[in-house]
């Protein structure tokens, strides 16, 4: 909801026409094209019951072609849509009329089901998988741009990485290259934290492998090799294979500088629970996850994981630089007025968080999806990353 914090009155003066006023410029068009935050549903739907706890008993009241025909939460088979009679954009040609979404966890099981035609789209493989549905004719496979970055985000705030030279150290110490070069393709290099496509994408700038500095630099904090051990802790998701593959290549290239670490493959509540724990020792040093933006803009890499917060949200690096504050503060008025301002701050941004080595972009993810060769008419949209605009496709008997 804080996309909308902008918008200070909405009026309606005929049936034409939606005026919304603003407390401060902000790029309201992109904003409200946002692929999650941007819902319109009618407010009154519930009656006089709890409108939250109506929604939740898998009821809708929104305005999109589909509607809940069946919900069993936690089940393979999940949640069934159904065609809604009264879609206001009609049902004229040939459409699907019911979606079901399966919860298959397991790469190799989807895999085998869209082979099989099981089910008829699933994204996101492991890149062996993928490359092996290129040969098959019952399916077709899509690999595209994404806005969607993994980012290892280091605890400023406690710990041996409170220290910035350890943090630069373990920076320099990352094979970024091997880390690309093991995802086979299902991955680019990262260039700062915004994704190429976003303002303020700036090409060359990050790290790159340099262990005779990352040496010298632990030399300066008492650590490295034949001085005294250092040990980290370093958190990702339960089941993510490629996240699982970076930590290992991490955990190998920091071993070479006397640094063990210590690798938690948690489920995301546990691991959110443990990063925002009120007692700074039971913390992690390195918190590994994925991130994307709420709408087509890089505001919110910087508002939700760089600005200062107390109690500690998305911001993983627990930093707090007014510095960085102050100029992130001013980045949704300078999109909507001054654009080249706003590519130059969030350059500026990227350069002193980058030096300071709050967090490290590891890389950007390519989207990958395997559909089946029935479905007509898909178009991958990367400010919609989860989503597939089902009544747009084109079933082919």
């Amino acid at each position: 909801a804080y996309i909308w914090d902008p918008v200070k009155s909405i009026a309606t003066p005929n049936a034409q026409t939606l005026v919304f006023t603003l407390k401060y410029p902000a790029p309201l068009d992109l904003i409200a094209s946002s692929g999650y935050a941007a819902y319109i549903y009618d407010t009154k739907a519930a009656g006089t019951a709890n409108l939250h706890a109506w929604f939740n008993k898998a009821h809708d009241a929104g305005t999109g072609p589909y509607t809940i025909f069946s919900w069993s939460k936690g089940q393979e088979n999940e949640l069934r849509l159904s065609k809604f009679t009264s879609y206001w954009g009609g049902w004229k040609g040939t459409h699907y009329t019911s979606v079901l979404f399966k919860h298959v966890p397991t790469p190799t099981t989807r895999a085998q089901l869209v082979q099989s035609g099981g089910v008829t789209y699933t994204d996101r493989l492991s890149p062996q998988l993928f490359a092996s549905m290129k040969g098959n004719s019952a399916v077709k496979t899509t690999q595209g741009t994404s806005f969607q970055n993994l980012i290892a985000f280091l605890n400023t705030a406690s710990g041996p990485l409170a220290n910035t030279h350890v943090r630069q150290a373990v920076a320099d110490a990352i094979d970024y290259k091997g880390i690309v070069a093991a995802l086979k393709g299902s991955v680019v290099p990262a260039s700062g934290f915004i994704p190429k496509g976003l303002i303020g994408y700036t090409p060359g700038l990050g790290y790159t492998k340099n262990l005779t500095r990352a040496k010298a630099l632990l030399a300066r904090a008492g650590y490295g090799p034949g001085k005294q051990a250092l040990s980290l802790d370093l958190t990702i998701a339960n089941g993510d294979a490629d996240e699982q593959l970076v930590a290992t290549i991490i955990k190998a290239d920091l071993a070479a500088l006397n640094i063990k670490v210590q690798v938690q493959a948690l489920e995301w509540t546990t691991q959110w629970d443990k990063a925002k724990s009120k007692n700074p020792a039971q913390r992690q040093d390195i918190f590994v996850m994925y991130w994307w933006p709420d709408y087509a803009d890089p505001f919110s890499w910087f508002i939700n994981l760089f600005h200062s917060a107390d109690p500690p949200y998305f911001n993983m690096s627990y930093l707090k630089d007014k510095a960085v504050d102050t100029s992130i503060d001013k980045l949704e008025a300078l999109t909507a007025t001054r654009r080249s301002a706003a590519v130059a701050d969030y350059k500026q941004l990227q350069h002193r968080l980058i030096s300071q080595a709050v967090a490290i972009p590891l890389y950007v993810q390519k989207y990958e999806r395997v559909f089946s060769n029935s479905v007509g008419g898909y178009v991958d949209n990367p400010a919609y990353p989860n989503v597939v605009f089902v009544y747009d496709l084109r079933p082919k008997s």
